[in-house]
């Protein structure tokens, strides 16, 4: 009996820790995109991540607008995974819309991030597998505004 409720108490944990991961993005609101890197080379686009939490984490993926130095904005997707250990990242382009040179480059940077460093004022993802740059390294550092 004791081993089973062990089980059920480290599932309910592990369960809890893509949550628990997430309302420290979400308790941020808005974040500025300190750097992203191909190769360790900045791509020199800055901007902002804010946080949209109009719904519950558990009936909704939650979405983040992504605002370029232009304060041109993107929709996009965004879970942490594997107990926090994992982040995705998905661009949802309006298809009513002729897509621009910054629709392909948010498509290509969409795909699941390595949680390098999640602290309540500043994270790091890093990735070798997004849509577009596959088998590069692609790292976004985010600090809380």
């Amino acid at each position: 009996m004791k081993l089973i409720l062990i089980f059920i108490f480290g599932t309910l944990i592990s369960c809890n820790k893509e949550s628990y991961f997430s309302k420290k993005l979400i308790k941020g609101d808005s974040w500025a995109i300190l750097s992203i890197k191909e190769d360790n080379v900045n791509l020199d686009l800055i901007g902002s991540w804010e946080i949209l939490h109009d719904t519950a984490l558990e009936a909704e993926v939650p979405r983040l607008v992504w605002r370029n130095e232009q304060s041109e904005e993107r929709t996009f997707l965004w879970q942490f995974q594997d107990k926090g250990k994992n982040f995705q990242l998905s661009y949802q382009k309006d298809l009513t819309v002729p897509p621009t040179e910054l629709d392909f480059f948010y498509y290509d940077i969409s795909g699941v991030y390595n949680v390098k460093k999640h602290k309540n004022k500043a994270m790091t993802f890093e990735s070798y597998n997004t849509v577009g740059f596959n088998g590069k390294k692609i790292e976004i550092n985010i600090s809380r505004n």
